[in-house]
């Protein structure tokens, strides 16, 4: 029906968020927290950034991350990631 929108049965808020909780408890180092956080940047590096993230087929606060952590792992400054099976 025109205007309308319909939502599959088995879908509800609720069991979407219980089976996210119960994904991340499984893969736990998978997951990590997210923080807000608010940056300054200029026009021009934005404008860059966003080029980048269009090519690599992510958003622009991925890409962010994305280089980020690379210049970080670059630099050394990342603590040793634990293997699956520890």
């Amino acid at each position: 029906m025109p205007g309308q929108c319909l939502i599959p049965v088995r879908f509800t808020p609720e069991r979407s968020k219980r089976s996210a909780q119960a994904y991340a408890e499984k893969v736990p180092l998978l997951m990590s927290a997210r923080k807000p956080f608010a940056l300054r940047i200029d026009e021009k590096t934005l404008a860059a950034m966003q080029r980048w993230a269009n090519d690599d087929l992510r958003s622009l606060n991925a890409q962010i991350e994305f280089v980020l952590r690379e210049a970080l792992r670059k630099a050394g400054r990342l603590p040793k990631q634990r293997e699956v099976g520890d």
